[in-house]
């Protein structure tokens, strides 16, 4: 991807974060809810053993957090990296988040 089409695709997450922060919520939307999340929970054994204390997780493209925030309840350490700025803004704007 070049540069000009890295910073358009930028440019479009940070005009579209505040609508997707209000969409997703501090919960998700049902298709985080139902499907990505209970998939990784699986993949991450969770499903039988909820305890995540002493796992170190990172989270591509977090957007507004919520993976983050679900997984650090569980006793994950989680660290969150998006592409937009206004995103991680977002996210850390949420009640319990460091």
């Amino acid at each position: 991807m070049s540069s000009a089409e890295n910073e358009f695709t930028r440019n479009a997450w940070e005009l579209n974060a505040q609508l997707w922060d209000q969409k997703m919520g501090s919960d998700g939307n049902d298709f985080f809810k139902v499907l990505q999340f209970p998939t990784i929970l699986d993949y991450l054994g969770a499903n039988q053993n909820p305890d995540l204390s002493g796992k170190n997780l990172l989270d591509i493209a977090c957007g507004n957090g919520i993976l983050c925030r679900k997984l650090a309840s569980m006793g994950a350490s989680v660290t969150g990296f998006d592409f937009s700025r206004t995103l991680i803004d977002r996210a850390n704007a949420y009640p319990g988040t460091d």
